[in-house]
Parts: C-alpha cells; sequence; structure tokens
C-alpha cells in the first residue's frame, strides 16, 4: 500500500512539473481611428490579425509567423472552397514581416462570415487556424459591413 502511494505521490509531482499547453485565443479589437481587427493569439504573441480598416477603406491581414518572400507573391485566404487574393509587401522598417490587403469586397464579407476554419498561404507557408467562435466572427463581419 505504500508502495502505491508513493508512486501515485510521484505520477502527481511529474503532472504538476508537466509544461502548461500555449493557450491560444480569438479576439476583436477595436480602434476609432483604425477600424475592427479579429486576432488570433497563440501564447503572448500575436499569430495573424484580420482588419477592417477604415483609412484606407480595406481589409487587412498581418501574418505575424510568415517571413517576406522575393517577388512579393499573393497572400491567399481562404474558407473553405472561397478565397481571396490579397496584394502583399513587407512590412517597411519592420521586422521580416508580411502584410496584406485587398478591397473591401462582398467576397471578403463572405469569407470571413463562413463557419469554416480559415487557411492562409503565402509563396511556400501556408498556415491553417483554428475555428472560431461564430459570435466573434460575426460581430467582426458587421463591422466589416459598416466599414465599406
Amino acid at each position: 500500500m505504500m508502495r502505491f502511494i508513493a508512486q501515485a505521490a510521484v505520477i502527481l509531482f511529474l503532472a504538476a512539473c508537466a509544461p502548461l499547453p500555449v493557450p491560444s485565443a480569438w479576439t476583436i479589437q477595436t480602434s476609432a481611428t483604425a477600424g475592427t481587427a479579429l486576432v488570433y493569439q497563440e501564447g503572448e504573441s500575436v499569430s495573424v490579425r484580420f482588419a477592417c480598416r477604415r483609412n484606407p477603406v480595406d481589409f487587412y491581414v498581418q501574418p505575424g509567423d510568415f517571413s517576406a518572400v522575393a517577388g512579393d507573391p499573393p497572400l491567399i485566404l481562404r474558407s473553405g472552397a472561397a478565397s481571396v487574393s490579397l496584394q502583399t509587401r513587407a512590412i517597411p522598417g519592420g521586422p521580416d514581416i508580411v502584410e496584406g490587403t485587398a478591397p473591401m469586397s462582398a467576397g471578403v464579407v463572405a469569407l470571413m462570415e463562413s463557419p469554416e476554419p480559415l487557411t492562409l498561404s503565402y509563396g511556400t507557408q501556408d498556415r491553417t487556424l483554428p475555428a472560431s467562435d461564430a459570435g466573434l466572427r460575426a460581430r467582426f463581419v458587421a463591422a466589416c459591413r459598416q466599414a465599406r
């Protein structure tokens, strides 16, 4: 019996020492001047930011973990069978990060309304994001419609 208790104590100790999973979350951020953003964050760093900007009025995507590629290929955003091609550029004077923009179109809004997971492709870099809360995407899409 004592051996069992000792083994259980060791197992509990090791479980307490195991690394915690990295939290991830979708959030909405709003700025009176910049517009509304739907942000996916892993741990303490922002992984992807989708924004409906007010000035200029456009759809903006910044995949924080994609490196800029020579020739600036388009950033492709997909959800289910729908896709949108965004014009890209490396962030000037910043780290080796790319950003993509597209006109605020009905196609962009429909893609963001889709309940399917979002997939980003840029050059040879691909990333599929976990599904977000439907309520958050609905709030984001409502803000995008107002920005158009």
